[in-house]
């Protein structure tokens, strides 16, 4: 697909990237670890995620006590 042919989402029509949003910026509140500094990064590339995506998501809000779970 070329750059031309992409059309940016607005934030409001997809709750769930608001919400990957915000956990992106708790963890970015956290003292990091460089690796998971990098998953954080290769994470915040994405705009739909895999279900094993999103369990490394959830690991890192789970080590770093943003999530319950």
């Amino acid at each position: 697909m070329k750059h031309q042919q992409v059309e940016p989402v607005p934030m409001h029509r997809e709750p769930q990237l608001v919400e990957v949003c915000l956990r992106i910026t708790e963890l970015r509140k956290c003292n990091l670890d460089p690796f998971d500094i990098q998953i954080l990064l290769l994470l915040e590339q994405l705009v739909a995620f895999t279900p094993v995506e999103l369990k490394y998501f959830a690991q890192l809000e789970q080590y770093y006590g943003i999530s319950d779970t």
